[in-house]
């Protein structure tokens, strides 16, 4: 009888580090609330002693805030994270950051079996995935988010680490490797010639921007912007070729003028996040805790616009203002109902939410699919028909898997069964508190 296979590294608990999972039990690492981080390592992992923190830019300054910017009240915060949680994950902003130290253990079937006691390294991984524990914090300043610590470290399964020569300042180390997926990502996505934006000019704009010089060549071009004047100066003093734009890139409108402004030509496309309307959750305790949304997209010469899940809102007439005309939007029409107006659009207040946006060609989604409301299953389409034919709109009803291009035929086949279905007089839905419904 041949001996059972073993079971291929991605499927194994101690390579995937799953064993060390407390809560909830089995839960990949940086999924996990709590890690063991006391446990001997496995044969499968790597033990270090942790020298140095550099701890998340945005979880450092939620830290510096809640500890009114004390060192000594920081260093605790973070020594008490990680005492509850086995590993530096911020419970506030879910992020960790990363860490340094000099490898003290090898397992005999650790992946990369070139690591050597002695040897400093960076794990090239989350502080949310690394099992951790601290004898000591600090001292620390509040201006910089990197923290000499003395602790222990497991690098779990396939972990990547990166081994630092002790002649280089492990401060510019870390700086560098906490976003060095920024200038690899930069890198691979540039061409010679190409037109390259950076949104941000901190360490990791610095680092894209350096990667994006030598990606486009003397051909092409890069730009960064950033609200602060003080980090477009640092840029222009370290890649003096990079052209600087001042604006807040929360604010893609006005972001878009900036460019235009110093003569810096659009992106090839643009991505705008635009409001929706719509219950925010989707279970128990889920409330409140994340937002819907739309989008509105911008090429070179065309623009297409898809509200998300949503009810009637007066935002849509500033989207259209703002953002259109569009050539296409693809608006949702089914699953509303009058028990539950303001979640989403139903057939008529799609029809006008699509002449809000100043749409063109509109491409009704959400219907025909799940059984989520009291409607039939086609009534939603029956409906849309019977109001764009009202006001002489256009609509697109491809066949499921079929495709839609605006500005050639337009697919109007009815494809769909003659079933029974109610009129917008027999079943009207009205969201409420719409100025665009009190005409």
């Amino acid at each position: 009888m041949s001996a059972r296979a073993a079971a291929p590294w991605y499927a194994s608990p101690a390579v995937l580090g799953v064993r060390r999972a407390l809560e909830p039990p089995g839960a990949l690492p940086h999924i996990a609330r709590v890690l063991d981080a006391a446990a001997p390592i496995l044969a499968e992992e790597a033990e270090l002693a942790v020298e140095a923190l550099n701890v998340d830019a945005t979880s450092y300054k939620v830290i510096r805030e809640r500890c009114a910017g004390d060192p000594g009240r920081m260093a605790d915060c973070i020594a008490a994270i990680v005492r509850e949680r086995g590993k530096l994950q911020n419970p506030w902003t879910g992020s960790g950051g990363i860490l340094a130290g000099r490898i003290t253990g090898v397992g005999e079937r650790h992946w990369a079996p070139g690591l050597r006691p002695g040897d400093r390294v960076v794990p090239l991984a989350s502080l949310i995935a690394i099992p951790l524990e601290l004898e000591a914090v600090g001292p620390l300043s509040p201006s910089s988010p990197q923290v000499p610590v003395r602790g222990r470290a497991v690098v779990t399964g396939r972990m990547a680490c990166a081994r630092v020569p002790d002649d280089l300042p492990l401060g510019v180390v870390l700086t560098a490797l906490d976003v060095y997926p920024a200038a690899s990502h930069a890198r691979a996505m540039a061409a010679p010639g190409d037109r390259v934006l950076v949104l941000g000019a901190g360490h990791a704009g610095l680092l894209a921007a350096a990667a994006a010089h030598e990606a486009v060549g003397e051909t092409g071009r890069v730009s960064a912007l950033d609200a602060s004047e003080a980090a477009l100066a640092r840029m222009r003093a370290a890649r003096p070729a990079t052209a600087t734009v001042l604006a807040d890139a929360t604010d893609p409108v006005g972001t878009l003028a900036a460019l235009g402004a110093q003569g810096l030509p659009r992106a090839d496309l643009t991505l705008v996040c635009t409001p929706a309307r719509h219950f925010s959750g989707r279970g128990p305790g889920s409330t409140d805790k994340t937002l819907w949304c739309g989008w509105a997209v911008h090429g070179e010469e065309r623009r297409v616009y898809y509200a998300g899940d949503t009810a009637l809102q007066d935002e849509f007439a500033e989207i259209g203002q703002r953002l259109g005309p569009f050539d296409l939007t693809m608006i949702e029409i089914g699953a509303y109902d009058a028990l539950w107006p303001d979640v989403h659009l139903g057939p008529e207040q799609a029809m006008l939410a699509h002449r809000l946006v100043r749409g063109d060609v509109l491409l009704p989604l959400h219907w025909g699919t799940f059984d989520l409301a009291l409607h039939g299953w086609t009534e939603p389409i029956e409906r849309l028909l019977v109001a764009a034919s009202a006001v002489a709109a256009r609509v697109a009803t491809p066949r499921p898997g079929g495709m839609v291009e605006p500005l050639a035929r337009i697919p109007a086949e009815r494809w769909w069964p003659t079933l029974p279905w109610r009129s917008a007089a027999e079943a009207p839905i009205r969201s409420t508190g719409v100025s665009a419904l009190q005409s």
